[in-house]
């Protein structure tokens, strides 16, 4: 489970984001980044139940590093202040689509789709949303889905796409350049011993979603 000084930890690195604290407090680091470790491999276990394309998963391929790319960032603070990690058969990188899991004191969240896809994989998802709109349409409508989900979200474009029909019922969603679906937790759920059984219930039931998305691409 999520220990509180994983929690802990992120808070004073929120208020602390720079090179000297964070190198003084490296131990603290080591044994939140463990912890989140450990928890996330108990997670893939669980997704591989019912999702065995991520049973050959180990943390290292899931999680991303806490050191922020600020080469283009008008914010340069050095670290991130937050632990993720993406659950999919490409590891972290959301390919073809996959499980997302996000620890923030305040922000935690767990969900699925696809982010920043490739143009020619966004361009195959569109064609099927649009070709087979019902199918999709009853995955983000249904009960499993809704008792978590309140619907996709991403960036999106102000008009639907050149080569679509602007006035396709799929209009609305062949507009999104992301598609992906979160649910929010309390600090409180995320330190609670049946976390990880809760993560792996919003994964299952954004499955159906990434399937769809995985056919497509």
């Amino acid at each position: 489970m999520i220990q509180k000084s994983t929690l802990d930890f992120l808070k004073r690195l929120r208020s602390n984001n720079n090179r000297e604290w964070f190198n003084a407090h490296k131990p603290e680091y080591e044994k939140a980044r463990s912890n989140f470790g450990d928890f996330v491999m108990y997670l893939i276990s669980l997704v591989a139940k019912f999702d065995p394309a991520v049973a050959h998963l180990m943390p290292g391929d899931c999680m991303f590093r806490i050191y922020r790319d600020t080469r283009f960032s008008r914010d340069k603070t050095p670290y991130k202040t937050n632990f993720g990690a993406v659950l999919s058969p490409g590891g972290n990188r959301m390919k073809p689509a996959g499980y997302y899991l996000h620890i923030e004191p305040g922000c935690c969240m767990a969900g699925g789709g696809i982010y920043h896809p490739e143009p020619a994989a966004l361009y195959r998802v569109r064609q099927k949303i649009d070709r087979e709109f019902a199918a999709f349409r009853s995955i983000i409508a249904g009960k499993t889905f809704t008792r978590y989900f309140d619907g996709i979200e991403g960036e999106a474009l102000v008009n639907v796409p050149r080569g679509f029909d602007r006035n396709s019922p799929a209009a609305e969603y062949l507009k999104f350049k992301d598609l992906y679906t979160m649910a929010m937790f309390t600090d409180a759920q995320v330190l609670a011993e049946n976390f990880a059984t809760e993560c792996a219930k919003r994964f299952r039931a954004v499955k159906d979603l990434n399937d769809f998305f995985r056919d497509a691409i």
